[in-house]
């Protein structure tokens, strides 16, 4: 067979055949071999999965032994959806602990107008298992598992956590560095504000320690929502000393313990 420049031969029908009728996305090595009725380890199966790639019915993902499968209603090109690498990395039965964070997550939930030119995913850096081709297409943030929370999957049927509007003031506090552009008073937190659990977004705060409480309640005030700076502020430690920017430049505020160089939310 031959249409939008991909080909199969008599071997690989019934994978295709099957894999179409399932209407498929995602499928792993051995799913395949259970088609073919062969081993995973099969030598044969092997070389058929790299002609079904050359032919372009399969896209290695970047867990090892998943691919999308791009069918004929698809055309000769994967769908370059960032999510089904990770719809793959969660069916594993020892995923690591990883979430979808910052602009990505707030692209995803609706609060940033673009995606950003590479997706941001935490993933715990006590994984025994990291994909090396994962950081071919994402900006990987390793952290402590203890900071992994607050994601919930965008759809249902998804295994794939993302941060919530919630979390996303967690995620700009603690990986500020990655968060954009903070001067612009229409970033993306300002629109995930609306939708903030202020009582709980302060709970996780307080979790995570001083520096957070600081952190949080400062973006929170500057991007709303108010009342999540309002539980903080009383929570500001007389110890806490915090800086966005370089350590102890810019411009000091002595309610928040706060040196902020870059001038966040006041630009625009």
């Amino acid at each position: 067979m031959s249409q939008n420049q991909k080909t199969y031969g008599p071997a690989a029908a019934p994978i295709i055949e099957e894999l179409e009728s399932r209407r498929a996305t995602l499928v792993s090595t051995d799913e395949l071999a259970a088609i073919k009725g062969v081993p995973p380890t099969s030598v044969a199966l092997h070389s058929l999965i790299q002609r079904l790639i050359r032919n372009g019915w399969l896209i290695p993902l970047a867990r090892q032994g998943m691919y999308e499968f791009v069918p004929v209603r698809a055309g000769a090109y994967g769908s370059g959806d960032e999510l089904r690498e990770l719809e793959a990395l969660a069916r594993a039965p020892n995923a690591p602990p990883f979430q979808v964070v910052l602009a990505s997550a707030a692209f995803l939930r609706g609060y940033a107008p673009m995606a950003p030119s590479t997706g941001y995913v935490l993933i715990s850096k006590e994984a025994g298992v990291r994909p090396r081709r994962l950081q071919e297409r994402f900006r990987v943030i390793r952290t402590d598992p203890a900071r992994i929370f607050g994601g919930e999957p965008i759809a249902s049927g998804s295994r794939v956590p993302v941060s919530t509007a919630s979390r996303l003031f967690i995620d700009a506090a603690l990986f500020w560095r990655h968060a954009g552009d903070l001067r612009v008073r229409d970033h993306w937190l300002a629109a995930a504000a609306h939708d903030v659990d202020a009582a709980l977004t302060a709970r996780w705060a307080r979790k995570l320690g001083r520096t957070s409480v600081v952190r949080v309640g400062f973006l929170a005030e500057r991007f709303g929502p108010t009342q999540l700076a309002t539980l903080l502020l009383a929570h500001v430690e007389r110890a806490a000393l915090v800086s966005f920017g370089p350590q102890g430049k810019g411009t000091w505020d002595p309610r928040w313990h706060v040196y902020d160089s870059l001038g966040i939310g006041l630009s625009r």
